[in-house]
């Protein structure tokens, strides 16, 4: 028995590469991510707080390999297809999160907040926005697309 596995080797450099994307692409990401919304131009910024959005989001991108693969652990033994669906699975709640999350803010800003500057005449306007919420939306939909794909696996290897 090897006391580091070639899939653990394979699954940590995963995760480094993917916490240093998240470090460097924190801002071109979330400015992407943020809904377009006539006369308001969203600036990404992070508030004063113990760790800091960018660091929960470079930590989150590190933390999806190794849930991964703590599901397939879990899971015992899946075949190669099985972990491809089982990493496609987690892809889409994390998009449904993105997605939702998106939504809610649009919804918010064309509601509420683009009436009210439209009508102090303060619009257009740069909107600095502290994505927080939005890390918190993808670390819900990274454990809810690991516990369905565990639950996915299972039945199938039962059947």
């Amino acid at each position: 028995m090897t006391l580091f596995p070639k899939q653990t080797l394979i699954i940590s450099t995963w995760a480094i590469l993917l916490f240093a994307a998240g470090k460097l692409l924190f801002v071109p990401l979330f400015t992407l991510f943020e809904p377009l919304i006539p006369g308001i131009h969203f600036e990404i910024v992070e508030h004063p707080s113990l760790i800091h959005t960018s660091w929960l989001f470079a930590m989150e991108m590190a933390a999806l390999p190794v849930m991964v693969l703590i599901t397939w652990r879990l899971a015992k033994n899946i075949s190669a297809v099985k972990k491809v669906i089982s990493v496609a699975i987690v892809i889409v709640f994390m998009t449904v999160a993105i997605i939702y999350r998106n939504y809610l803010v649009k919804r918010y800003f064309i509601n509420v907040v683009h009436p009210f500057l439209q009508n102090k005449g303060q619009l257009p306007m740069n909107y600095p926005i502290d994505p927080a919420n939005f890390v918190y939306y993808l670390f819900v939909g990274l454990l809810l697309g690991c516990f369905v794909s565990y639950l996915l696996i299972k039945s199938c290897a039962s059947h």
